[in-house]
């Protein structure tokens, strides 16, 4: 049975990485509404390494997500990567964007694995899940095939995968409850 202090800092890193999702979102849904991009080389990577570090907190929470480290130290990396080389040949917006899509097509499909052994107690919350991974998995497969979009476009797909991810996390917080609540009735 995992510790008190254990479930707790499992609840406030997923509470804060909602807010921090929904934070990053709401920014980039402003700078969409701005229509204004002072240095678009940025905007992207800035976004990836973002994006990277709840992952690893997660994962800091919760060691079987071992899938959470590996994302969020790929996109760490990526992000990094990509900030160096922004300024030289090798930097391009739709190679940033086919990275993270790949991310999220590996985030969407280790959270179906994941989910998977829970399935067949058919319960709608693992549903749920399968879903919004399932929604993950799509807007990688956009962000992948849509190379020619423009800045705009990709940041309407990087905003609608921060607010997937809000759901996912509020989801797996009401859902993990409810496994260690159940887990603590079976002891």
């Amino acid at each position: 049975m995992k510790s008190k202090a254990a479930i707790t800092y499992k609840k406030i890193v997923y509470i804060f990485s909602i807010v921090f999702y929904l934070a990053v979102g709401s920014v980039v849904v402003g700078l969409l509404a701005a229509g204004e991009f002072k240095q678009p080389e940025l905007i992207l990577p800035i976004l990836i390494i973002l994006g990277s570090v709840p992952h690893i907190l997660i994962f800091s929470a919760d060691r079987t997500r071992i899938s959470y480290l590996v994302i969020g130290l790929v996109g760490l990396s990526f992000g990094i990567l990509f900030l160096c080389t922004k300024d030289s040949d090798l930097y391009n917006i739709d190679e940033v964007c086919m990275t993270w899509g790949v991310i999220d097509i590996c985030r969407g499909t280790t959270e179906i694995v994941n989910i998977a052994p829970h399935l067949k107690h058919k319960k709608v919350g693992d549903f749920v899940e399968v879903a919004i991974s399932t929604g993950d998995i799509v807007v990688g497969i956009l962000l992948c095939i849509h190379l020619q979009g423009g800045l705009t476009l990709h940041l309407i797909y990087l905003a609608t995968a921060f607010f997937i991810t809000v759901i996912k996390n509020v989801v797996e917080l009401i859902l993990t409850r409810k496994r260690n609540a159940e887990s603590s009735n079976n002891h």
